[in-house]
């Protein structure tokens, strides 16, 4: 564990985040770590909320100024979202923060890469069954996929 320099904690939009951030504050303040918030804005999430929007329909011109403007939203979101982590949780650390575009357990791990991270943290919902299959699981296929050491700490 003293070879861990970097830690890269995955937070969703999600009350769980605060949770996954509590933890990853206990091995950033015993291992006297640099972190960084990683949250990814998900396109297929923007194109449901134009669909369920009602804005399959409309022009190409117009559809791409409703995505924009829900892409927007949603960094706007998750930028509250790490302010208020960093203000109540890392409140006495400096915090790199990283809002990206894209499928979430790629980002998260090329994210990994680009900072040069030692560690990466996630949260995982503990789906099972039908649920389970049909979502998927970010923090299963970060683990599959990094060469980085990956901490799974469940939020249920």
């Amino acid at each position: 564990m003293k070879n861990i320099k970097r830690i890269l904690i995955a937070v969703s939009n999600e009350s769980e985040s605060e949770k996954v951030a509590d933890t990853a504050l206990q091995l950033v303040e015993q291992l006297d770590t640099e972190v960084a918030l990683v949250s990814v804005v998900e396109r297929t999430i923007i194109m449901m909320n134009n669909d369920i929007m009602g804005m399959g329909g409309i022009g190409i011109n117009e559809n791409a100024s409703v995505e924009m403007e829900i892409e927007n939203s949603v960094k706007s979101s998750f930028e509250l979202s790490h302010k208020k982590l960093i203000d109540t949780v890392f409140s006495n650390h400096k915090v790199t923060s990283f809002i990206v575009e894209g499928i979430p357990e790629d980002e998260i791990l090329e994210i990994a890469k680009k900072w040069d991270a030692d560690l990466i943290v996630v949260g995982t919902h503990g789906r099972t069954g039908l649920e389970h299959f049909l979502i998927g699981s970010v923090s299963e296929k970060v683990i599959r996929h990094s060469i980085k050491t990956v901490l799974v700490v469940p939020t249920r």
